[in-house]
């Protein structure tokens, strides 16, 4: 049997071929072993045990495949919406607010000068 942790990089498409190869072997040695071998074949034989089981190892990790499209487009799209609602969180909230805040105080300061400026009347101080 292969050691897959000792093989360096190993698409998820070779790991299975191995897999059907490993089997496949032992198919072949139980049919010797029983005395009635016959042709398991190799490779991309329609009708061979290896063509099968790479049918099923391509048909795999092309749901594999689209299982990660799906899980990348979801994240992508959770991200999107997380960076938009941070930035009209900022943008929004933090910018304007701060803009009126500076407004109101601009207001206030007016007020207190002009308080300052005019002259104190009986009516105004009552």
């Amino acid at each position: 049997m292969a050691n897959y942790d000792k093989i360096a990089i190993v698409s998820l498409t070779d790991k299975y071929n191995m897999l059907c190869e490993e089997i496949k072997d032992i198919y072949e040695k139980l049919q010797k072993e029983k005395g009635n071998i016959t042709n398991v074949g190799r490779y991309n034989q329609k009708n061979s045990f290896f063509g099968k089981c790479a049918n099923v190892v391509k048909n795999r990790v092309n749901r594999e495949n689209s299982y990660i499209r799906i899980l990348m487009v979801q994240k992508s799209n959770q991200l999107l919406d997380q960076t938009t609602k941070a930035y009209t969180q900022k943008h929004f909230v933090e910018e304007k607010l701060m803009g009126l805040r500076s407004i109101i105080a601009k207001v206030k300061d007016m007020f207190q000068t002009i308080v300052k400026q005019a002259p104190v009347s009986r009516s105004c101080s009552k």
